[in-house]
């Protein structure tokens, strides 16, 4: 089997192969082992986002009979993002610690090679579907194309291409495999990442992990039950902390070391000490296959807990979050529609004349116009905010990286006095992590204030433009435009990222004849470049999404709350015209709206919270 660019063997994928519909032999170490035939499901399904999606169905209903398009259309965007969606889980750690089994075991599948001789050489992302099936993420520099190039191939082939056996180093300029299999744990969305063994967290290789992580649902670290966690693995999970906020740490072998018990409690005490949230499950990751085939997570106690841990607190929970973003998105529509009908009803039983009223409702829709435009105090606010805190963040990660390269200064000049090295080098890697952690801490804590910020500006705006209107009075969630809640990661897949450059890394007995200070040099200058441009890489990303996503928040409340003040003026100046009889009709019409909308508010209310 030959990589791209190369002469093909007969052993080469083609180009639009044909699906595997069945069973595929099984793989690596399981070789000979029925894969999954436990029962499959038909289609990927979520009762609680069919839920909620039924709810933003009658909310639509009530738009659609109001002749509300905007509303219909904004609506039924919400509806399909209720689909079942995947939810990434990355599965990490070093070399032999049983990552590729605990997927096997949590997918009911041998998806992934285990073994000495079948180590992991590129992601491999497992995924539902109806049949088994894969594909291959070509990296540009390796396809000769301006863009990653997406090969389908049989399963069986794909599963061989993720191992060193066919794919050693990576030659075939994979950014990843992806895999389709019909798993029964899959079926939610649970999507599972398993990755390369890591070695050093900051070469570019490491740092494309964490690149990874800032759009993940969760980050699983798979470590041995020999012993306790190491200063690198600790390292890796303070920074994923602030990457992610669902760290879960696997202590794989109760079934081959007899003490795993005091090492999962030793664990638990390094996390404590070093201030870090992660939940401890120790498992034993053996294939285990029935007389049906596969049975995910199979029998073993800690496997089962692990599978539900990712089911409820992984997959449960963000599917709760979606549910609360669309609800309350749902919930603005339906005041939007809830303003018109008071307005309109306030405006039938109204005695007096209307031309007052008008006045209002002119003057409102004006000043309405101005808080969608550039010149509204909240959007100077926004632009003034986002540029000086990209040039607060820059100078805080000039200083973040002058002090790295005076760390990496300091442990050379003790490497030349000859002091010891891995010592040297692990203290060198914990300033790496509690820096970049610390960095990432207060660019979260400053956006937040941001958007804080904005978001009082924006209400304070509002409320000056409401506040004229008696129309509008009994909208109760019109003041509260929830602005100001966190802007969440976009998901990151690693078939997005590029590929590190190649390099390989010095090891403390190296006979190369070169001093081991020049050669750390060469490293730790890797380091620092590779870490660097993730820190100004990811902010920059993270400021800019959240500018326009504060943006855009805004100026559709705003535009919303414009088109609802002109539509009241038209029916004001309609219901000069209207018969006592007609009148009468659109009354009760509104009075069954508003009953609707109140069993609406009933669904609404007992929908699931956030998480």
């Amino acid at each position: 089997m030959t990589p791209p660019g190369s002469a093909r063997s007969a052993g080469a994928p083609s180009a639009d192969p044909t699906p595997v519909e069945g069973p595929p032999p099984g793989t690596g170490a399981h070789t000979g082992a029925p894969p999954l035939v436990a029962p499959r499901v038909p289609t990927a399904f979520s009762p609680a986002l069919a839920g909620a999606a039924e709810v933003v169905r009658l909310v639509r209903s009530l738009a659609d009979s109001q002749g509300r398009d905007d509303l219909v259309e904004q609506l039924d965007r919400i509806r399909a993002q209720l689909a079942v969606e995947s939810v990434p889980v990355l599965v990490v750690g070093g070399a032999g610690q049983g990552k590729s089994s605990v997927v096997n075991a949590l997918v009911g599948a041998g998806v992934c090679a285990v073994g000495a001789t079948d180590t992991t050489a590129t992601p491999t992302v497992v995924s539902h579907a109806l049949a088994y099936d894969g594909a291959l993420v070509i990296d540009p520099a390796a396809a000769g194309r301006p863009e990653p190039l997406l090969r389908r191939v049989p399963f069986t082939e794909a599963v061989g291409l993720a191992t060193q056996a066919l794919n050693p180093d990576n030659a075939w300029g994979l950014r990843a495999i992806q895999l389709a299999v019909p798993s029964p744990a899959l079926a939610r969305g649970l999507t599972l990442i398993d990755t390369p063994p890591l070695r050093e967290l900051w070469e570019p290789d490491g740092v494309r992990l964490l690149q990874a992580m800032s759009g993940v649902a969760a980050v699983v670290l798979v470590t041995s039950a020999g012993s306790e966690l190491s200063s690198g693995e600790l390292d890796l999970l303070r920074v994923a902390s602030s990457l992610c906020h669902r760290l879960y740490v696997v202590v794989n072998g109760t079934n081959v070391f007899a003490d795993w018990r005091s090492v999962v409690a030793a664990n638990r005490s390094l996390l404590d000490r070093r201030g870090i949230s992660a939940k401890v499950l120790a498992v034993a990751a053996t294939p285990y296959w029935g007389d049906a085939g596969g049975v995910p997570p199979g029998p073993d106690a800690g496997m089962q807990a692990l599978a539900a841990e990712l089911d409820a607190a992984v997959v449960l929970d963000t599917e709760h979050q979606r549910i609360s973003t669309a609800l309350v998105e749902a919930f603005w529509a339906a005041d939007r529609l809830r303003m018109r009908l008071w307005a309109e009803q306030s405006l039938i039983t109204e005695d007096g004349p209307l031309d007052e009223t008008t006045v209002l409702l002119r003057d409102a829709a004006r000043h309405a116009q101005v808080l969608c435009g550039p010149t509204a105090h909240w959007h100077e606010l926004l632009t003034q905010s986002v540029q000086q805190l990209r040039k607060d963040v820059e100078a805080d990660l000039d200083a973040d990286v002058a002090g790295l390269r005076a760390d990496v200064d300091n442990v050379l000049l003790a490497l030349e006095a000859g002091h010891d090295w891995p010592r040297l080098h692990l203290s060198l890697h914990t300033r790496f992590a509690d820096r970049v952690l610390h960095t990432q801490r207060v660019r979260k804590l400053a956006m937040r204030a941001l958007c804080r910020h904005v978001a009082e500006q924006f209400q304070a705006d509002w409320s000056e433009i409401v506040a004229s209107l008696d129309l509008a009075s009994e909208a109760h969630a019109l003041l509260d435009p929830r602005l100001d809640r966190e802007v969440a990661a976009l998901p990151r897949s690693l078939a997005d990222l590029p590929r590190p450059p190649a390099g390989a890394a010095s090891l403390p007995g190296d006979q190369s004849g070169v001093p081991l200070p020049t050669r750390a040099r060469a490293d730790y200058e890797r380091w620092l470049s590779a870490t660097e441009t993730f820190l100004r890489n990811d902010t920059e990303a993270t400021l800019t999404r959240v500018g326009e996503e504060m943006e855009r928040r805004c100026q559709d409340r705003g535009i919303e709350l414009q088109r609802t003040i002109v539509e009241v003026l038209t029916t004001l100046n309609v219901l000069r015209h209207l018969t006592p009889e007609v009148v009468l009709q659109r009354h009760e019409e509104i009075e069954s709206d508003l009953a609707q909308l109140r069993t609406l508010d009933f669904q609404l209310k007992v929908a699931p919270p956030a998480g």
